[in-house]
């Protein structure tokens, strides 16, 4: 082994030892502590051959975690693994895995909604009360059907 590859992949092993990463957020981490693109590429073959690399069980892991440390919907989730590198329909199998509970997310959606509507002002309409509470839900990454399927169950 190279001390080029061996310096690459100690980088990328540490890197990997605080959590999971995709093989884009690799590449770049490399790429800007100035490793040559065969180096970064031989790094992310080695790590992919050992196991260490895997953009499928990264956007199982790291959705799942966002899913329920912020309690956010599938848009949301599906958006950052894209921002991750993640390919778009990786990105899109993990995510509906994750969501595919629809009574966990309709608990989420409705904590949501009693947490936002205690805290609106008084004095506004129920139709303005509900158009914050569907913005905020929307900003959140739930679906159109999901938001007004849980909206209809309030009394505003």
């Amino acid at each position: 082994m190279s001390s080029h590859l061996k310096r690459g992949m100690n980088a990328a092993y540490r890197m990997l030892a605080y959590r999971d990463r995709s093989i884009l957020e690799i590449r770049s981490a490399l790429k800007k502590k100035d490793f040559e693109p065969a180096t970064i590429e031989e790094v992310i073959g080695e790590l992919t051959r050992k196991g260490y690399l895997d953009d499928k069980k990264f956007a199982s892991v790291y959705g799942q975690s966002l899913a329920r440390r912020k309690n956010v919907g599938p848009n949301y989730v599906n958006m950052r693994l894209l921002e991750k590198g993640v390919a778009g329909g990786t990105a899109l199998e993990a995510t509906d895995k994750i969501f595919e509970n629809h009574k966990a997310m309709d608990e989420t959606i409705n904590r949501w909604i009693e947490k936002k509507v205690g805290k609106t002002k008084k004095n506004i309409t129920p139709v303005q009360k509900k158009k914050k509470v569907y913005d905020f839900l929307l900003r959140k990454g739930f679906s159109h059907s999901d938001i007004f399927r849980a909206l209809d169950r309030w009394n505003f």
